[in-house]
């Protein structure tokens, strides 16, 4: 029988069949006792100082999300900069282990392609200046990338600076080729955020005939007019994604003002018939609430009230010594394997901030 955590957990998926899944170990009140923390492992430094990141010409990775190859090797999607122009835009780049080499592999087993996977457009395009946020999908037919495309920086301040809409690319058989237009622009008054569009950071999954996307929209705050949180989208086909079936399912007010904390990135599965869900709260290590969640639902649905389990799997804690990950944890992505929950994640400590970000790793046991 699967046993489930007896605190708090979050949703996502594997590309790979799994059978025999225990959810994660149930979680002291003790941060130190988070099973994560104990296991907390930097992949990739955001500083450039140690490998493999030293030497891959890059500024920092960032917004993880790991698929199986063909070929039995785990592929890590990551966002960066180019060292060599960072103010020239964000694009994806791909990560790998070698075939059958596991996810506890040390950081210096991964290689790390410094080509950004596909080319952004000509200056006038949605996403001329950032191709982000990478969520992978297979439909049966096609290995699909889908991603945030904006148009400028985002000013982190108190509007996004920029406008942010959803696309993907697709490989058609020797490169991946961007689609074209977006496949969510802003439409809904919660998708926009002081009159930028404002739709981002998709996780997308297929359920057996149905595509299933989670995102990000509006403000992420909460504290504005347009506060927004995250929304869930579903689709036929994974192209066209219709309004009517767009739905802000967490406001990021009233989750931060019933549950005391705001979260803004996540993913999900579907693990023996359950929807599992990983996501990140923001807060630095002065904040109890603030690191990596779990959760789980007996529905794809993201309605806060169909989640029946969640676990504290890790908290953002300077006490660990670990001081890469002081200031946030989030835009986690997970897989299992070897009896564990693996997640890597994004991490910011508060010396560099966020232009320097960091890519993390922890596991908990299921057995």
């Amino acid at each position: 029988m699967r046993r489930r955590p007896q605190t708090i957990v979050t949703t996502v998926g594997t590309l790979l069949a799994a059978s025999a899944i225990a959810a994660p170990s149930a979680m002291a009140a003790d941060p130190s006792q988070y099973c994560g923390n104990s296991t907390l492992t930097q992949i990739f430094d955001g500083t450039g100082t140690a490998e493999p990141m030293a030497s891959s010409g890059l500024l920092g990775l960032s917004d993880p999300e790991l698929f199986k190859s063909a070929y039995n090797e785990w592929v890590m999607l990551a966002a960066g900069l180019d060292e060599g122009s960072p103010n020239s835009g964000i694009d994806i780049y791909a990560s790998w282990l070698g075939a059958s080499e596991p996810l506890s592999s040390a950081a210096t087993d991964w290689t790390i392609g410094n080509t950004p996977l596909v080319a952004r457009p000509s200056s006038g395009a949605w996403d001329d200046f950032g191709i982000e946020t990478p969520s992978f999908v297979w439909t049966g037919s096609e290995s699909r990338i889908y991603y945030t495309g904006s148009d400028d920086a985002y000013d982190h301040q108190d509007d996004p600076g920029a406008n942010f809409a959803i696309g993907y690319m697709r490989w058609n058989g020797s490169a991946w080729e961007r689609h074209g237009d977006p496949v969510i622009e802003a439409y809904h008054s919660w998708e926009s955020w002081n009159g930028y569009d404002f739709v981002l950071e998709p996780a997308i999954r297929k359920y057996g005939s149905s595509y299933y996307m989670q995102y990000g929209a509006g403000d992420p705050s909460g504290a504005s007019a347009d506060h927004g949180g995250m929304a869930t989208a579903t689709s036929t086909d994974g192209v066209s994604w219709p309004t009517a079936n767009r739905e802000l399912t967490w406001d990021a007010y009233d989750v931060k003002i019933v549950a005391g904390f705001s979260f803004w990135t996540s993913n999900h599965e579907n693990v023996n018939s359950r929807y599992e869900t990983v996501f990140g709260t923001l807060g630095n290590a002065l904040v109890s609430w603030a690191g990596i969640w779990w959760a789980e639902s007996d529905t794809a649905s993201q309605d806060p009230s169909d989640f029946t389990t969640f676990t504290h799997l890790a908290q953002t804690s300077a006490s660990t010594g670990l001081d890469w990950h002081d200031d946030k944890m989030f835009a986690p992505t997970f897989k299992y394997e070897d009896n564990k929950i693996w997640v890597f994640f994004r991490a910011v400590d508060g010396d560099n901030g966020p232009g320097r970000p960091h890519i993390g790793r922890f596991y908990c046991s299921t057995a």
